[in-house]
């Protein structure tokens, strides 16, 4: 009798384990948020949250280099944290967590600062203010100022240059004009001019003689 009565105590005992709701393991998902220091001085951060989960280490020390906070989490919804450094310089990040079909977790993660939209969180304690993680500033030297050529022209005015040579200009040669000299004659012929007018005379005056005489 005390054979029976365990058997059917194991076998009552055995449904009921069979029966009991199994319950499946809740998925859970690994999110880094990266935090970058470029400062060669050592600074502390912190995370906190008001509605989110928060990590194990809720404060780090960094200098020129870069951490991650990581949380574990488990439900499709939006996250909130925000992380401070020593200086009180808070960044305000969301971490958007969803699901496929299959049920696996994913997440997005999206930090502002001042109200402005941050595509990566950088502290920066040299005045710069880097906008991508791992990329250098870089400091562009001014570039020479080219000094414009001048020219002169041949009027004393002066010709700016921009990008091509002007080239000089040379003085048009000035044409000398010619002066005529009136031609009075040759000295010969003037000396034979004279002698033939007072032969004429004399021999005007001879006939002149002979007429009175003539007369007479």
């Amino acid at each position: 009798m005390r054979f029976i009565r365990n058997a059917v105590f194991a076998c009552i005992a055995g449904m009921c384990l069979m029966c009991a709701p199994v319950h499946a393991e809740t998925p859970s998902l690994e999110v880094n948020i990266p935090v970058t220091c470029s400062d060669k001085n050592a600074h502390t951060f912190t995370i906190s949250s008001n509605d989110a989960p928060l990590p194990e280490k809720t404060e780090m020390t960094l200098n020129n280099s870069q951490g991650n906070f990581t949380v574990i989490l488990s439900e499709p919804k939006n996250y909130h944290y925000a992380i401070t450094d020593d200086q009180k310089d808070t960044y305000e990040v969301s971490v958007l967590v969803t699901t496929d079909k299959s049920g696996k977790l994913s997440s997005e993660l999206t930090a502002t600062k001042d109200g402005k939209y941050k595509k990566d969180i950088i502290y920066s304690y040299d005045g710069s203010k880097p906008e991508e993680l791992g990329k250098k500033t870089s400091t562009k030297k001014p570039e020479p100022v080219k000094k414009k050529k001048t020219s002169v022209i041949n009027d004393g005015s002066m010709l700016e240059e921009l990008g091509k040579k002007t080239p000089t200009r040379k003085p048009k040669p000035v044409k000398k004009k010619k002066t005529s000299v009136v031609n009075t004659g040759d000295p010969t012929e003037i000396a034979k001019w004279c002698a033939g007018l007072g032969i004429s005379a004399v021999l005007a005056i001879t006939l002149l003689k002979k007429v009175k005489n003539n007369e007479k």
